[in-house]
């Protein structure tokens, strides 16, 4: 494989893997409630829906959250290695709430069949197949 075609592949697995991320945080806001609860809870919660998400990835993207304030990060400080309790903040509702606007919106323009037809996709096929920006599926 050339260099360029690596580089390519490489990037588009790269763009694949930032929009999962995306989509796992929304599905974290989702999931998450105004009252405190574990790390843990949330992980299971997202693996009963469907979206498995190993637990360095999930500390990772929750630990973001609460820098851009979206979550709130309810345990004591300097508490170490202790599971963290998290709850939705109304910032985070905020982004949940205008985030299923624009997915209800986009969904309306998907529907309306203006443009090409694309399959439905599931997780596992981003996550096995390489997909190309601006290609469309079979």
């Amino acid at each position: 494989m050339k260099a360029a075609t690596r580089k390519y592949a490489a990037s588009s697995a790269n763009e694949t893997t930032a929009l999962l991320r995306s989509f796992s945080r929304i599905r974290i806001l989702h999931v998450t409630p105004a009252k405190p609860v574990q790390g843990l809870q949330i992980r299971e919660k997202l693996e009963s829906r469907d979206c498995p998400v190993d637990a360095p990835a999930l500390s990772r993207m929750l630990r973001k959250m609460v820098r851009n304030g979206w979550l709130k990060n309810n345990s004591p400080l300097g508490s170490g290695h202790v599971q963290r309790d998290y709850s939705l903040t109304p910032k985070g509702r905020k982004v949940l709430n205008l985030t299923r606007e624009r997915l209800k919106g986009l969904m309306v323009v998907l529907e309306a069949g203006d443009g090409p037809r694309v399959r439905e996709v599931s997780r596992g096929d981003l996550t096995r197949s390489r997909v190309v920006p601006g290609q469309l599926l079979k």
